[in-house]
């Protein structure tokens, strides 16, 4: 992961983003990656869940009982 130093430091930035695109840093994730990380019992944050969290999402999260992940979720959104 790139860190804002890295970023400010950069006098090409272009080649940065080239790069990043091409090591495939920078995907953004999708509804369906976030359901087959929730089922593997993936490494998972809330940030990873920040603008993907619907309904679907909640229900995953509660159907594999990753009730830490949940509580968060659940607290950020009230």
């Amino acid at each position: 992961m790139l860190s804002i130093d890295d970023i400010i430091g950069e006098k090409d930035l272009v080649q940065l983003f080239r790069t990043i695109v091409r090591n495939r840093e920078a995907l953004v994730p999708s509804k369906q990656r976030i359901i087959k990380r929730i089922r593997e019992f993936g490494p998972l944050s809330v940030e990873d869940l920040e603008g993907l969290c619907d309904e679907d999402i909640l229900a995953e999260l509660e159907g594999s009982r990753r009730w830490s992940i949940l509580r968060r979720v659940r607290k950020d959104r009230h």
